[in-house]
């Protein structure tokens, strides 16, 4: 089968430009923010709190349950033939289904014990769509269908708010944290049958024949522990911080705080996916031909693009969110805008992280990854703990500020403890 027929009659062969994806990436974050909005006004803070408990639940249990091993697959994906692809997919859906239904049972206990029995269901079935959009979003990247991935996670993540809030606002009944669930379930489920019929003509018969093999899960989370160990504490340096915030302050102070990390991300993922993004293939391709100097030019100018981008949308961050969260009617949302705009400037270290990070990445050092990441969560649970303590909510920031700049520093001692690249390597002129 040829690799043009690999998305159904979709051929998507154009190439699609940083100005539109992250012309997506706003429709989908600016839906978040209006859905962290509508919850404050409508359901109360508290809710907003355990919506941003469940939304930091998804991103973590699903990196758990990839093992690490998706990330080996999907790089696999680029020049592997169609047959290889819907086997490992095969034996990796099973290994991952088989995970939560392990894990179900203790989910809905939790959820019993708490005398949350619907939402802790509803919260499980989140997760496991989730999961299967964000791979599903990862693959068709990988595929070079870079328009047809971020379609489809407008579908997921960005369709379903819009729908929910239209519908909420004229039927009252719908304002409750399980109909937000429900709708965010059905985001989920309608892009995994638009991928299911697109991958129609994928040689799934193929994978089903083929014997199974028990032991190719395992193997692939031996192979790729490092990357696993690596995504899985990069998550909770992420989303550890309303965690505390919820544990020291509780959940209406933690549904501010999650509010204003909507737009903080907001900027990173717009920042992600219009600098980092295209320039992380540059980087890896300069490495891989042991181009020093052109290696160097591009981290130094992906830095300076990204960081501009950063204080570019920070401000007018600063400027017009302000006035949106005046929407909640909520005094207590007011009283704490100084936290925002100190979040905001904490971007500018988290950003910069996130560049050194790509840069440690571009040159396959998986082991340095994970160390600064080991580094970078220590950084951000210890500072997260006694900016706390000490400030309140409004040092919450300070873990921001803390996990980035622990990862810069150890990539600047990283380089210059050794040169990026292996000694005796010839260098060229850029």
């Amino acid at each position: 089968m040829r690799r043009g027929s690999l998305i159904g009659r979709l051929t998507d062969q154009e190439s699609f430009s940083s100005l539109g994806i992250m012309g997506l990436r706003a429709t989908m974050l600016a839906g978040k923010f209006l859905l962290g909005l509508f919850i404050i006004r409508f359901l109360g803070l508290e809710a907003m709190g355990i919506y941003g408990l469940i939304s930091g639940a998804s991103a973590i249990v699903q990196m758990v349950m990839r093992g690490g091993v998706f990330s080996s697959l999907s790089r696999q994906a680029v020049n592997q033939p169609l047959e290889e692809l819907t086997l490992g997919l095969r034996f990796y859906g099973t290994g991952s289904l088989c995970l939560y239904a392990l894990s179900a049972p203790f989910i809905l206990a939790a959820g019993w014990y708490f005398g949350m029995p619907e939402i802790a269901a509803l919260t499980l079935a989140v997760i496991v769509t989730e999961h299967i959009c964000m791979d599903i979003f990862v693959l068709a990247n990988n595929l070079h269908r870079p328009k047809l991935a971020n379609i489809l996670l407008s579908v997921q993540s960005a369709s379903w708010i819009y729908l929910y809030m239209a519908a909420a606002l004229y039927f009252p009944a719908l304002r409750t944290l399980e109909w937000i669930l429900f709708f965010w379930i059905g985001g989920g489920i309608a892009c995994l049958i638009i991928s299911t019929w697109l991958a129609r003509g994928w040689p799934w018969a193929h994978a089903f024949r083929a014997p199974f093999d028990r032991t190719w899960f395992g193997a692939s989370m031996r192979s790729s522990w490092r990357i696993y160990a690596a995504e899985i504490l990069n998550t909770l340096a992420v989303y550890l911080d309303r965690y505390l915030i919820s544990l020291f302050f509780g959940l209406e102070l933690a549904g501010i705080y999650v509010l204003f990390w909507q737009v903080t991300n907001a900027i990173c993922n717009l920042v992600g996916a219009g600098v980092l993004q295209v320039y992380r293939p540059r980087l890896i391709t300069a490495h891989q031909k042991q181009e020093e100097l052109e290696f160097r030019r591009l981290f130094r100018e992906s830095a300076r693009r990204s960081l501009a981008s950063t204080i570019g949308l920070g401000l007018l961050a600063g400027v017009t969110v302000p006035f949106l969260i005046r929407f909640t009617d909520h005094p207590l949302a007011m009283a704490h805008v100084p936290l925002l705009w100190l979040m905001l400037f904490s971007l500018l270290f988290r950003v910069g992280g996130d560049v050194c990070g790509y840069a440690l990445y571009a040159q396959h050092r998986d082991d340095r990854v994970l160390l600064s990441i080991i580094l970078k969560l220590i950084a951000a649970f210890s500072v997260g703990i006694i900016s706390l303590y000490a400030f309140g909510i409004d040092g919450a920031f300070l873990n921001i500020i803390a996990a980035g700049l622990s990862t810069m520093l150890y990539t600047y001692y990283v380089w210059k403890e050794k040169t990026p690249f292996s000694p005796g390597i010839h260098k060229t002129n850029p």
